[in-house]
């Protein structure tokens, strides 16, 4: 039993309460039609966002986080239902996009990065891979995501979907060097800076986009993404 005061407690209260606060100021969740959940589908979307936060299993979030939610023990074969609807990850990126906002207005924003990751889903027989485009937002010491997306139909259709209105520099690798990607880009307020692939050379934004990339300062900050997200440990 962890004492009150113990920083675990106190960031776990503190993010609980923060999603608590988006949820009702948004409305990201609406009723829908047939027989209603026990709880809110808000109430599940935070238990299994707090499940992540902690790096938890299912049947270690039923002991340790479904009472501090739902005021009563949830069974983690609920909680596996739901995390399994295909609206929860729809919901949880709007919990993402929101509290970007929020954080921003906060922290400053160096730079911008744009990356995608691929992982193997729970369903041990298919196997599918699960892919995910993250944008996040660099300020000094301190990374946080501003958008997500699950979309896996182009390159530019998880871009749009993942990436907010912005400003400054946003860096993303050579997968990114696709025209209606640099275009969404220069059109949403960045500055693009991609790895040129050796492979594509017309169209007119990836043009343009090559002569920022060229400028020895942009290539010097390319080059060193690495290190900063190892620094930033993402």
């Amino acid at each position: 039993m962890l004492n009150r005061w113990c920083n675990e407690i106190y960031d776990l209260n503190v993010a609980f309460s923060f999603m608590e606060r988006i949820v009702q100021r948004s409305k990201i969740v609406k009723g829908g039609r047939g027989t209603k959940p026990k709880h809110s589908v808000s109430k599940y979307a935070i238990i299994l966002v707090l499940k992540e936060m902690k790096n938890e299993n299912l049947r270690e979030a039923e002991f340790d986080l479904t009472k501090l939610v739902c005021k009563e023990r949830v069974d983690h074969s609920v909680l596996s239902y739901w995390e399994n609807k295909e609206e929860m990850s729809k919901i949880i990126s709007k919990f993402i996009v929101i509290a970007g906002a929020l954080l921003q207005r906060i922290l400053s924003s160096e730079f911008s990065f744009l990356d995608s990751t691929k992982f193997r889903g729970w369903d041990v027989e298919e196997m599918k891979l699960i892919e995910v485009t993250v944008c996040n937002r660099i300020c000094k010491e301190t990374v946080y995501p501003v958008g997500i997306s699950f979309l896996r139909e182009n390159v530019v259709a998880p871009v749009k979907e993942a990436v907010p209105v912005g400003t400054g520099k946003m860096k993303a690798d050579a997968w990114y060097d696709e025209k209606k990607t640099i275009k969404l880009l220069f059109d949403l307020g960045y500055i693009p800076i991609i790895c040129p692939n050796k492979r594509r050379s017309s169209g007119y934004y990836r043009k343009k986009a090559r002569e920022i990339y060229r400028l020895p300062e942009n290539k010097l900050a390319y080059r060193q993404r690495w290190e900063e997200k190892a620094y930033l440990g993402v």
